[in-house]
């Protein structure tokens, strides 16, 4: 997995408005504690995709928790200067640093996804964002 976070410049959410239905495509828990997961932002057409995510949140079975990101970071290979051609999808490996529950155990994800960052010379890029809940089973 490669996080890139770029100090002085952050991706900076504003509201999807009409744009929203950012989702998490796929998600599961993997063996030694290793959650699998693929975001996925809508298309607006203009070549940027997911391009950062944050505010990372986990929750295993109504008991376990945990904050995993809590500030946006870029992804996909976008950065301060250069996001183009960023994919609608942006898939990744993250320890959850748990007990690795078994088979049936129900998660939830909480996270925001970004997309369609423009650049310019401020410290925050304005994106369109959208936190997302997931429920899912460990298979």
């Amino acid at each position: 997995m490669l996080i890139k976070k770029a100090h002085g410049c952050h991706p900076a959410g504003h509201s999807c408005d009409n744009k929203c239905g950012a989702q998490v495509t796929y998600a599961n828990l993997i063996p030694n504690s290793i959650l699998n997961i693929t975001v996925q932002s809508p298309d607006d057409g203009d070549g940027l995709g997911v391009s950062a995510i944050g505010h990372f949140s986990i929750k295993i079975d109504n008991d376990d928790s945990l904050e995993l990101w809590k500030e946006p970071t870029w992804v996909n290979g976008c950065q301060c200067k250069n996001c183009t051609n960023i994919p609608v999808q942006y898939s990744f490996l993250q320890p959850f640093y748990m007990k690795m529950p078994p088979k049936g155990t129900e998660f939830e994800i909480w996270i925001a996804i970004y997309w369609s960052c423009k650049l310019d010379d401020s410290s925050f890029k304005p994106c369109h964002s959208e936190n997302v809940y997931h429920r899912d089973y460990v298979r």
